[in-house]
C-alpha cells in the first residue's frame, strides 16, 4: 500500500511526464485537472486500503473449529487445513472438558463468526463432523459425513462472501470519499513538516506495534509542542482581527452606516475525528491467506460473563 508521500512523487512524475509530451500553454489547464484527478484517485485507493485493512483486523474468523478434548486435536486440525484451502480463516477451540462446550458454543456465536465445527470423539471413528450455521438463523447439521460438511461448508462460505461484499462495498467507498475529502480540505490550512523520527514513531503507532515509554514521551511531548505553537498562532490571528475591527469601527461614520456584512461561509474544516469504523466488519476484497490460528487458550472464554445454560445445539 502507497504511502500519502509515494503518492505525491507518483502524481508529480505524472504531471512531469504530462507536460513534457503536450504543447503548452493549451494544455496546462488538462495537466492540472488530469493530476488533480490522479491525486484524488489515489486518496481514494489508499483510504479505501486502509479502512480494508482495520476490518480485516477486526474481523471475526470464517469457521472456528471446535473439539471435545485433545483427543480430537489431530483430526479436527486436518479438517481446518481443509477449509483453509477454500479460502476460509480457521480458528481452532480445543476443550479441557465437555462441560465447557456450551459456553464455548455461546462465545462463537457472540464473536460473529459466521460458521463452526464441532468435532466430538465418534466423528473421528466415523470420519464425520457437526456443522452449526450462525450468519442467518441458527441451522445444525449433525454428525455429517466430513465431505458432505465440508462441501456445504465451501457452498455456504462462497454465497455469505458474495452477499456480504455486495451490501459493503458501498459503504466502504463511502467512507474512503469522506476521507478523501478531509484530507483536501486540510490542504487548504497551514501544513508543516514532521521530524522523521517522529514520522516512524506514528508510524509505529498506526499499526499497532509496541512503543516503549520513552517513544511514548516524545509524542506526548511532540503534540503538546505543537498544539502550544497552534494556540499562540490563533492567538496572534485573534490579536490581529480584533485590533482590525477596532480601526474600522473608529473611522467609520456613524450616520448612515451600512449594515454589517454576513460573514462568507468558508470550506468545512474537519477538525473533529470521524466516525469509528463498525467493530468485527466484514473483509471486501481478496482475502488473507494466512495459516491456521493456533489454538487459543479457553481462558478468554472463561474469564467472560458466564452464559445462560441454554445449549445452542437443543
Amino acid at each position: 500500500m502507497l504511502s500519502i508521500k509515494e503518492l505525491r512523487r507518483n502524481v508529480a512524475d505524472y504531471s512531469k511526464r504530462h507536460e513534457e509530451s503536450h504543447e503548452r500553454p493549451q494544455s496546462t489547464q488538462l495537466g492540472d485537472a488530469s493530476s488533480r484527478d490522479t491525486w484524488k484517485e489515489g486518496l481514494f485507493q489508499h483510504f479505501y486500503q486502509v479502512i480494508q485493512k482495520e476490518r480485516d483486523r477486526e474481523r471475526p474468523s470464517d469457521c472456528v473449529i471446535v473439539s471435545i478434548n485433545n483427543e480430537q486435536r489431530e483430526y479436527a486440525t486436518s479438517i481446518g487445513h481443509r477449509l483453509q484451502d477454500h479460502g476460509l480463516v480457521v480458528e481452532m477451540i480445543h476443550l479441557s472438558s465437555e462441560s465447557s462446550l456450551t459456553r464455548a458454543l455461546q462465545e462463537v456465536k457472540d464473536d460473529g463468526s459466521p460458521f463452526c465445527i464441532l468435532v466430538e470423539q465418534s466423528n473421528v471413528k466415523l470420519s464425520s463432523c457437526t456443522v452449526i450455521m450462525l450468519h442467518e438463523s441458527i441451522k445444525i447439521h449433525r454428525h455429517m459425513p466430513l465431505e458432505d460438511a465440508l462441501e456445504l461448508v465451501a457452498k455456504e462460505y462462497r454465497r455469505f462472501f458474495s452477499k456480504r461484499e455486495q451490501q459493503e462495498c458501498a459503504g466502504i467507498s463511502l467512507q474512503a470519499g469522506d476521507l478523501v475529502d478531509d484530507f483536501l480540505a486540510r490542504e487548504c490550512l497551514t501544513g508543516y513538516s514532521v521530524p522523521s523520527g517522529i514520522q516512524h514513531l506514528l508510524f509505529l503507532l498506526s499499526e499497532g506495534m509496541h512503543l516503549y515509554g520513552n517513544e511514548l514521551n516524545l509524542l506526548i511531548d511532540y503534540l503538546k509542542t505543537r498544539k502550544g505553537q497552534l494556540e499562540g498562532f490563533e492567538m496572534l490571528e485573534s490579536l490581529a482581527s480584533s485590533d482590525h475591527s477596532s480601526f474600522q469601527s473608529r473611522n467609520t461614520p456613524v450616520v448612515g452606516k451600512p449594515p454589517p456584512l454576513l460573514p462568507t461561509p468558508g470550506k468545512l474544516s474537519f477538525s473533529g475525528p470521524h466516525l469509528p469504523l463498525p467493530a468485527k466488519s466484514p473483509l471486501l476484497g481478496d482475502r488473507p491467506g494466512g495459516a491456521l490460528l493456533p489454538p487459543p487458550v479457553l481462558q478468554s472464554v472463561l474469564h467472560k460473563q458466564t452464559v445462560q445454560p441454554a445449549s445452542l445445539l437443543n
